[in-house]
């Protein structure tokens, strides 16, 4: 992106839906976006929230153009702090972002909530917070057609999958390949 930058400068389009994965993208986002800045990138809510959803809390203060979009930068980072919790099963913080009213239930870009995350990495104790909110939807299904199940089942965290079923999870539901949480199961 550099040396496109470099030989094309001003010439590069930089759309938000490109600011949008840049930002959500976990290994390179922060590089990024310092890099996207030098050529004065604008900054939207689409843009925050991508940032915010994946989990991207420093790249969110790296976007230094809140005000203009007149976004609550602090909801923002609880949000993403919630992802990050989430990802890294630690229920305590989850329960501490899902009872300060940040929303549970939020998609990223991918379509992935942090109960699709927490369920992913097996994260019981996280799984179950969020689920007793009763603000989350156990089949909500990532634009590749997944579901917490799936990669749950997918990743052989049985106690997991069985809170999930136990909570109304479906299994009917196939991926963009056609595969299912029992197919894919470990």
């Amino acid at each position: 992106m550099e040396l496109l930058l470099d030989q094309r400068g001003t010439e590069v389009k930089i759309t938000e839906g490109v600011l949008k994965e840049a930002v959500s993208n976990e290994f390179a986002s922060r590089e990024v976006i310092q890099l996207l800045q030098t050529i004065g990138i604008k900054v939207t809510v689409g843009v925050i929230e991508a940032a915010a959803t994946s989990g991207q809390e420093q790249v969110l203060g790296l976007l230094d153009q809140w005000d203009s979009t007149g976004s609550d930068k602090e909801r923002w980072l609880k949000i993403s702090r919630l992802y990050n919790a989430a990802k890294n099963g630690d229920a305590a913080a989850v329960r501490k972002f899902v009872d300060d009213g940040t929303p549970p239930d939020k998609k990223n870009i991918r379509g992935v909530t942090p109960l699709w995350t927490a369920s992913s990495g097996g994260h019981k104790a996280a799984v179950q917070v969020l689920l007793a909110t009763n603000a989350v939807d156990v089949n909500v299904r990532s634009l590749a057609g997944r579901t917490p199940l799936f990669w749950a089942a997918a990743s052989g965290h049985s106690e997991v999958v069985q809170l999930l079923l136990d909570h109304g999870a479906e299994q009917k539901y196939t991926d963009e390949d056609g595969r299912s949480p029992l197919s894919i199961a470990q």
